[in-house]
């Protein structure tokens, strides 16, 4: 008795097929806030261009941790900025406590120190995202908001 068996391997339009049905199938997510990706910039001056490599900021490090092997000894940067978020809101409820303005400070840390001649050992503290916008009670999605003392 002869029997033939056979492997079914999906080719590329199958393959192509299930990745695009499971995208489509995935649920979305949403959030809410603002990128502040200037906050832990090593050189803002040219919009972050070259961070991978740039060693005269510990901020770089943010980018590329191998930079730390560059910076000597020991290499510390401080970032602050003030931002001031404006957006245009219009509250139609009846208490107008909505405020759609606010300022938003922005501080980073960046320190990187050799151990070592092989080894260095560095500490990034930033905040590359947020807001703090205030819809008021009665918008329509404050009911799914949940606020922590």
């Amino acid at each position: 008795m002869h029997q033939v068996t056979h492997k079914f391997k999906p080719n590329k339009l199958v393959k192509a097929f299930g990745i695009l049905a499971t995208s489509l199938a995935a649920t979305s997510a949403s959030a809410s806030g603002i990128f502040l990706q200037e906050a832990v910039t090593a050189n803002a001056g040219v919009a972050g261009a070259g961070d991978g490599v740039y060693t005269e900021s510990a901020a770089a490090m943010w980018t590329n941790p191998a930079t730390m092997s560059y910076m000597g000894e020991s290499l510390t940067t401080i970032n602050v900025m003030g931002f001031d978020l404006k957006m245009k809101y219009r509250n139609d409820g009846i208490r107008n406590d909505g405020e759609a303005q606010s300022y938003l400070p922005s501080v980073s840390i960046f320190h990187a120190h050799q151990i070592s001649e092989n080894m260095h050992l560095g500490l990034a503290l930033g905040a590359a995202g947020g807001s703090s916008l205030s819809y008021g009670d009665e918008w329509a999605g404050a009911l799914g908001l949940i606020q922590s003392p």
